[in-house]
């Protein structure tokens, strides 16, 4: 069993390190490649609003995706604890106004 969980795992982060290298690599080279051969005033803007939503959004994406993986373990457990809750107390209304009725 514990073969099969580091398996899921290291398959997991090898999909999330590819991501996370792909992102990062179009976050950091857009800019370094577009300057050279910028051709009219809009593509200077799309190109800069693209890059702009990059830096916004993949440094966060991948420090969230890391503290997922590292905690996987214990959300799964949190969820489970949390779902088991809702459903004890949606049981147990039921039953009470079942009781007074």
């Amino acid at each position: 069993m514990a073969e099969i969980v580091h398996m899921i795992d290291s398959e997991v982060f090898m999909a999330f390190s590819t991501c996370a290298t792909t992102d990062t690599l179009k976050m950091i080279f857009p800019v370094r490649l577009t300057e050279l051969h910028f051709l009219n005033f809009e593509h200077f803007l799309s190109t800069y609003s693209c890059h702009q939503n990059d830096l916004e959004n993949i440094v966060p994406f991948v420090l969230v995706s890391l503290a997922l993986l590292h905690f996987q373990h214990v959300l799964w457990g949190l969820s489970w604890v949390v779902s088991m809750v809702i459903t004890f107390s949606m049981a147990y209304r039921i039953l009470t106004t079942i009781v007074y009725l």
